[in-house]
């Protein structure tokens, strides 16, 4: 059985972006999301990798047991693909 190392991936990551550059790096790219859909806790990521960190924000919690997989999650999950953006500085 195949499973994701995540720990491993975390280690192998030399850049961390926390929550504060990612959004500051989305208003810059013209993303201004509101509190409900700021998932994403940090980014990990090296020249190969990218693994990101999200949770439910406080202010949509109680909608969390709604849904298998919550629509604002999903959201986040899929802004993975930005991550090697957030982390150049063009």
């Amino acid at each position: 059985q195949t499973h994701l190392d995540i720990p491993a991936i975390q280690s192998r990551c030399t850049q961390i972006i926390e929550r504060e550059r990612i959004y500051a790096r989305f208003r810059e790219f013209g993303f201004d999301y509101q509190a409900a859909f700021q998932t994403s806790v940090r980014f990990y990521l090296n020249n190969q990798e990218v693994l990101q960190e999200l949770e439910l924000p406080s202010v949509i919690s109680e909608t969390g047991s709604e849904f298998t997989l919550h629509p604002c999650i999903l959201d986040g999950a899929l802004r993975t693909l930005l991550g090697p953006y957030l982390a150049s500085d063009d």
